[in-house]
């Protein structure tokens, strides 16, 4: 008799707000969406070169994805801890925070990861044809153009995160619709003339030079903060990393240059460390340099 009340019964969601639930599901398909308009660009990288270049130029292009693929992943992972600890900072208003976050956090993952790129793409042709073999040197200009634009990707990723804590993850989507549009409309353009770098520009510039600077304005908009403010705090000493960065790899690459793909890795691993060891002990503060370490022991 009980499960028959029971089963007779209305059932109601009293703690059912239509207005949250929006708001939830709102946020959540705007960031899928923005993710997966980024994969439809590199995707359609592949059917344009394969279409208008050759088939065998998809495998020249591949090894210049997979690269940045692996910076990809590589900046997700660093990335990653920003977001949570950016809701936390949003939901308990502390803005100043949120801004010290912004100028620390990118001052300290830009130096960890622009290194990275900058060091591959100098040992690009030495690390590629080792790894891929001589066949591949057509493969070489495309790879470190492609991986260029992660100079500028990694210098939002704090910023991003902060952005999308704030939920301005609109803005988010529609500039990757844009970024894709554009880079439709310039591989088209490109590919014919250039080949597989034509297409490749088509996916770097748009990111560069439109994508890039109306992120970082929506985030300093969004955090008013100025750009000057944002360069001086934030950039500016890691400039000096990067020209150590470009000078050792210069070097090394002068003094040695290795046959075996894994030497390469070793040496372009050496190379990183020196230019991390002179970035911390040259261009950061003694409490920054403290504040590190801290970290590190947790």
């Amino acid at each position: 008799m009980l499960r028959y009340h029971i089963l007779k019964t209305g059932i109601s969601f009293p703690y059912f707000d239509k207005e949250t639930f929006k708001i939830i599901f709102g946020f959540s398909l705007f960031l899928f969406l923005a993710e997966l308009l980024s994969l439809v660009i590199f995707n359609f990288d592949n059917i344009v070169i394969g279409a208008f270049a050759s088939v065998s130029a998809v495998t020249l292009y591949s090894v210049g994805y997979s690269l940045q693929n692996g910076f990809r992943s590589i900046n997700g992972l660093l990335g990653s801890p920003i977001f949570p600890a950016s809701a936390q900072m949003e939901g308990a208003s502390e803005q100043d925070k949120q801004k010290e976050l912004l100028f620390k956090g990118t001052k300290y993952m830009t130096m960890l990861f622009a290194p990275m790129v900058i060091i591959t793409i100098i040992f690009a042709k030495l690390f590629i044809n080792n790894w891929m073999g001589p066949g591949f040197a057509e493969s070489v200009l495309p790879a470190q153009v492609l991986i260029f634009f992660w100079l500028f990707n990694n210098t939002l990723q704090v910023g991003s995160s902060l952005l999308m804590a704030k939920g301005n993850v609109k803005v988010i989507f529609k500039l990757s619709v844009l970024a894709a549009f554009l880079n439709l409309g310039l591989s088209l353009a490109l590919v014919k003339p250039l080949g597989i770098l034509g297409v490749v520009l088509g996916t770097t510039i748009p990111m560069v030079l439109v994508s890039f600077p109306l992120y970082l304005h929506q985030v300093l908009k969004a955090l008013k903060v100025s750009f000057r403010e944002f360069f001086n705090l934030a950039i500016k000493k890691n400039l000096g990393v990067y020209l150590v960065a470009i000078i050792v790899s210069a070097l090394a690459l002068k003094i040695f240059q290795p046959t075996n793909t894994w030497v390469t890795i070793g040496e372009m691993g050496i190379v990183y460390g020196i230019v991390i060891l002179a970035g911390f002990s040259l261009f950061l503060s003694s409490e920054e340099r403290k504040e590190i370490l801290f970290m590190v022991k947790l």
